[in-house]
Formats: C-alpha cells, structure tokens, sequence
C-alpha cells in the first residue's frame, strides 16, 4: 500500500499566494503610473518652455523691426513684479499679478506679431493642461494666452542712459498627478538704444 505523500494546498496557503500576488500588481501598476505622470509632466515641460522661448523671440524680433510696438511694450512697464512661483494655483485674468501683463501673437494675416494686453478673460484664460498654454490659440479673430503671460519692468540700473528692461515671462499650469501648479518663468534683459 502506498502512503499518501503528495496534498494539495490549503486554503490559507492559497490566500496568502494571492495577497502577495496582489501585492505585486499594485505595487507595478503603481509604479507605472508615477512613470506615466513624470513622462507628462516632462512633456509639459518641454512644450511650455518652446513657448516660452518663442514669446522671448517676438519680443526680440519686435524690439529690433517695430519702434511702434516696441514703444507700445515700454508703455505696459510696472513697478514691480509680483512673487512667482509660489501659487497654490493658477491665476485667472481677473487675478492676474499686474495690471499691464501681456503676451505676443501673431496677427490673423501671419505677417507681423501684435501685442495683446490682458484685460479680461477674452484675451487670457486659466490653462488646465499643457496643451493649452498655447498663444496661438484662436476664438474668432482673437488671441487668446493660456496660462503665458509676461511683464515689463525697468532694471535695477536703469537711468536715463541706460534703458535696460526685464522682461518676466510666466506660465502656470495644472498638471497630472499633483496638488500645486507648475509654474516656469525666465527673465530676460532686454536694452533700448533709445
């Protein structure tokens, strides 16, 4: 006769594979989901900052072909600048950090770039995703800024021979994955020869 050497699992060992296996997937889809969200975010980043750049190049580009806009820009210094970067979130236009904020798109026509001061929330609107931290954007025949927008202030050093400008360029965003904003924003220095 034969002794019965070979059971079968209980039902507690078959419960605890389980747990464990549990586990595992969590913890793997877990970690594919902070993956995903650090991918985005680092797309966001990528895009935002092309924007970013390409404000920082039609002003540049304006500065040195249009006196009129040019002049148009100066008009719109302020003070000082408010605290950036620290937002628990985004600013909307009816609460932006001061009053002449504007951004650079181009015309209907494509041939030039125009000055677009934010006044109300026809010209500028809350971004929620990257995408649309676009001012190129179009509702009928007018720009709109999602989320981008800049200042203008006099340097430090200016006087009346040296016209020195910073401008403040700023984006905010809500992004995947987190509580707070993400904000970017550079300084650029820019000189007048007039």
């Amino acid at each position: 006769m034969l002794a019965r050497s070979n059971r079968g699992d209980t039902i507690i060992e078959v419960m605890f594979a389980f747990v464990i296996f549990s586990l595992v997937v969590v913890s793997a889809f877990s970690i594919m989901n902070k993956g995903v969200a650090t991918a985005q975010r680092s797309l966001e980043v990528t895009l935002v900052r092309q924007q970013i750049d390409g404000q920082v190049a039609m002003v540049h580009h304006i500065q040195q072909t249009s006196p009129t806009l040019w002049t148009q820009i100066k008009n719109l210094v302020v003070d000082k600048i408010g605290t950036f970067g620290t937002e628990t979130q985004c600013p909307d236009a009816t609460n932006l950090l001061n009053a002449h904020d504007f951004f650079v798109a181009a015309t209907s026509d494509g041939k030039a770039p125009e000055v677009v001061e934010i006044k109300s929330s026809t010209e500028y609107k809350k971004a929620t995703t990257y995408s649309m931290v676009d001012v190129f954007s179009r509702t009928s025949t007018s720009p709109v800024a999602y989320g981008l927008y800049m200042s203008i202030v006099q340097s430090d050093g200016w006087s009346p021979t040296n016209h020195a400008y910073d401008l403040n360029v700023r984006a905010c965003w809500d992004s995947v994955g987190v509580n707070t904003p993400l904000t970017i924003g550079t300084v650029v220095r820019l000189f007048d020869a007039n």
